[in-house]
């Protein structure tokens, strides 16, 4: 069973990949070169690690089609490190890149699918909001739809600016994000299981929080 799931999950990639030709090949101008760029990115950045933060969200977007377009889990702690090096080289547009994102929740109202997590603590137990992180709150910002459903998680050692970014978009009306208070999930779940080191426990959190 294993196997006719990779066959097929193989099958559907390069399917993906021949349908992004297709399109760069008919296109022109500005859109034939954005789909060039992201048929490239997509044919080395799923079966191989990304390398980029645009193949990084194309194989995470691709994976969530696979998955049943349900919860995408933390965005922006896996991708930022993609983000900030792309952004701060000079590689990545940042128009383009919040084209993308914009792109990403458009799917996330289409196909009906549900929860974005954001923020939270690390497996080092630091506040793991970053570039991506406020980026992704301008996208809820800008996005004025019911999907996906923002799960903000906050720290005692969360940001200001990521407060700030929170609460302008819930004062802009969007309902959104919901905001989550990390630190008592934590002081609960280690007073009823004291043994558990508080890494474990960060990431019994993470496993659930699309639970939440």
């Amino acid at each position: 069973a294993l196997q006719d799931y990779s066959a097929g999950v193989r099958a559907y990639y390069l399917r993906t990949l021949v349908a992004l030709s297709d399109a760069a090949e008919a296109a022109s101008g500005i859109r034939k070169e954005k789909l060039s760029l992201l048929k490239a990115e997509f044919a080395s950045a799923f079966y191989n690690p990304a390398q980029t933060f645009i193949g990084g969200l194309l194989a995470v977007n691709f994976v969530f089609m696979l998955d049943g377009c349900d919860s995408i889990g933390r965005l922006d702690y896996v991708l930022a490190p993609l983000f900030e090096q792309d952004i701060t080289a000079g590689k990545l547009a940042l128009d383009f890149a919040r084209e993308l994102l914009d792109d990403l929740f458009h799917i996330f109202e289409e196909m009906n699918a549900w929860n974005l997590q954001l923020g939270g603590r690390s497996a080092d137990g630091k506040d793991s909001c970053n570039l991506l992180t406020q980026e992704l709150l301008l996208c809820t910002k800008r996005n004025r739809q019911i999907r996906p459903n923002v799960a903000l998680k906050l720290s005692s050692d969360t940001p200001d600016e990521i407060w700030n970014s929170a609460i302008d978009c819930i004062w802009e009306g969007t309902g959104r994000p919901a905001l989550y208070n990390e630190d008592l999930y934590l002081d609960i779940l280690h007073s009823a299981l004291p043994g558990i080191p508080m890494q474990d426990l960060i990431m019994y959190v993470w496993e659930n929080a699309s639970c939440w």
